[in-house]
């Protein structure tokens, strides 16, 4: 198989799972789960939101979720005799889900296509690959289309309801669920010619609007972009989409991996070796403040200056932090939000000794830890609690996510006066030199409730057993 075509099939996987996060993230996405380039903005490709960030957690890979849409001209094909393909859709309505299914007629090739909307409401431009926004945007809320064609079943969760709407050349089948940020799915279906789209509609286009752009989009067939015939329409079995709720206590935390300030430690990584880490770091203070000094907030201590000036007040002070949930509501069938609670934001400023042990320099090192707490479990055990999320109970609510403070994109700091990289997307990220010490300093905005039992995680945070993370204690009751 060529790289190229390795490359366009992983790209095609790849879409899929973007898409599906996408809808399912404000900020943007950035999500960047996260954090490539501002994963909130770019990684998800949503909103432009300053305030209001979600993060939904998926029990499996989330593989597909795109808002197709179409009644579309098939150009440079010729439709077969009879269709080639079976598209179902089964809408659960007692279980709020839908099921896709689609089923080939025969072994005929059935190439890649490109899509192109011969239609898009007044001022959206192209930002990238498929996606849409107003004025071109980047990473801005709008329309997301792909090529659907990889994978045969499908299912998604959270349906508010489903509609099929007859087009001339496919079939369009309507998705919505109240209260995302991308509420509708638009799955279009050339049963004739063996493919389908999808499309992610924004909140900010109207139906009108998105039944317009399904009506004039273009599909093209694409052989030469895979000539080793590589493709494999409908070959693909996703797992079933699953929205979890929200679950707590679930990164393990060995007690070995807990350290106190003033205590040095291997900066681990994916390594989980000690032995095999040359970077050391030792936590050395915390001043919790009431205001960031603002004369320390420039281009080269912050990654995106803009924003954390917009969001600090003249005099460095922090803005409340009013936390709210969203929940499947089952009755209504739709998302909604409640209010947990308004907490004061505090400065929390930590200086930390960095040190490569090694004989080799090192110019690209992480150093961007994130902040969360700890709690012992029945079994004498330690787990993490990473998020908001993590501090709710799933028995109350089937809860999706919760809102982010503007200054703190999943608990990491919002400063740090060591970058090597300004301006760049390893803006965390600082160089020593073989046997070079250097004193680093961050910046967090950490709402009240989290500074009782605050620690530091560095290293690789996830789910399950979490040995290549060291959890620094902070020491926060003298300040």
């Amino acid at each position: 198989m060529s790289e190229k075509n390795t490359r366009k099939i992983l790209e095609n996987l790849g879409e899929l799972v973007q898409e599906n996060q996408c809808e399912s993230l404000e900020s943007e996405h950035v999500f960047s789960r996260r954090y490539e380039d501002r994963k909130a903005k770019l990684l998800n490709s949503v909103g432009p939101e300053t305030v209001k960030y979600h993060r939904y957690r998926f029990s499996r890979p989330a593989v597909a979720a795109v808002s197709l849409c179409a009644a579309v001209a098939l150009v440079g094909s010729v439709y077969a005799a009879v269709k080639l393909l079976n598209t179902s859709v089964d809408y659960d309505a007692d279980n709020s889900q839908i099921t896709i299914a689609n089923d080939l007629n025969s072994d005929t090739y059935i190439p890649p296509i490109e899509i192109t909307p011969k239609y898009l409401p007044e001022g959206y431009e192209k930002w990238d690959d498929g996606k849409y926004s107003y004025g071109g945007e980047y990473g801005a809320d709008g329309i997301s289309m792909t090529d659907a064609s990889l994978t045969k079943t499908e299912q998604f969760q959270d349906v508010s309801g489903c509609e099929e709407i007859p087009l001339e050349q496919s079939k369009l089948y309507l998705i919505s669920r109240e209260g995302y940020s991308y509420p509708y799915i638009a799955l279009l279906s050339f049963e004739e010619s063996g493919h389908t789209v999808m499309l992610y509609f924004s909140q900010d286009v109207s139906r009108e609007e998105l039944l317009k752009v399904c009506e004039n989009i273009e599909i093209k067939e694409v052989p030469e972009q895979d000539p080793d015939h590589t493709y494999q329409a409908f070959a693909y079995e996703s797992e079933m989409l699953e929205v979890e709720e929200v679950e707590t206590l679930d990164v393990s935390v060995p007690k070995e991996s807990i350290v106190s300030m003033q205590e040095p430690f291997r900066q681990l990584g994916n390594i989980g070796n000690p032995e095999q880490a040359n970077i050391q770091v030792t936590v050395t203070n915390v001043n919790v403040k009431d205001k960031a000094d603002k004369s320390l907030i420039t281009e080269n201590t912050v990654y995106d200056y803009e924003e954390v000036t917009e969001n600090l007040g003249e005099d460095g002070s922090l803005p409340e932090y009013t936390l709210t949930a969203d929940y499947w509501n089952p009755e209504e069938k739709k998302i909604e939000s409640t209010t947990l609670g308004t907490y004061p934001v505090k400065y929390v400023e930590v200086e930390a000794v960095m040190e490569n042990l090694g004989e080799t320099d090192e110019p690209d090192v992480n150093a961007q830890p994130q902040y969360c707490s700890l709690v012992q479990d029945s079994d004498g055990g330690f787990k993490a609690l990473m998020f908001e999320e993590d501090k709710l109970d799933s028995k109350e609510k089937e809860w999706r996510g919760c809102s982010r403070y503007p200054l703190n994109t999943d608990h990491f700091p919002f400063y740090f006066d060591s970058s090597a990289f300004p301006g760049d997307s390893h803006f965390f990220n600082t160089a020593l030199k073989a046997g070079e010490k250097k004193t680093v300093r961050y910046g967090f905005a950490v709402p009240e409730h989290w500074l009782d039992n605050l620690y530091l995680a560095y290293g690789s945070c996830g789910e399950g057993d979490d040995v290549g993370t060291v959890y620094v204690k902070l020491d926060t009751e003298n300040n």
